[in-house]
């Protein structure tokens, strides 16, 4: 089993949260509601996490796939672009406890 010792930090310099996963990695988190949100890129793959209070415990979840696009929409005029989407592989899920 290995373990990770994450922290999430408010910056009040740039007014955001951050995700460290302790190694200089930083992740912004977004929060909207009672959840935090991220989207992050890495090696040609894109991810999205949310972790979500319930109760007093945490609910965390990250899909992820290929930051290749499956498909591309004919150009759009009214928004200036097309319409690209990437289809998701996978899905993490964990409900975290407190310890008792």
């Amino acid at each position: 089993m290995s373990t990770k010792a994450y922290k999430i930090f408010y910056a009040e310099e740039t007014k955001k949260l951050w995700m460290d996963e302790g190694d200089s990695l930083l992740i912004e988190m977004t929060l909207m509601g009672n959840c935090l949100f991220d989207h992050f890129e890495l090696s040609g793959m894109f991810f999205n996490s949310s972790l979500c209070q319930q109760g007093e415990d945490l609910l965390f979840e990250i899909t992820g796939g290929q930051k290749k696009p499956t498909y591309t929409s004919p150009y759009i005029e009214e928004a200036e672009g097309s319409v690209e989407t990437m289809r998701i592989d996978f899905l993490q899920r964990v409900l975290l406890k407190p310890k008792k």
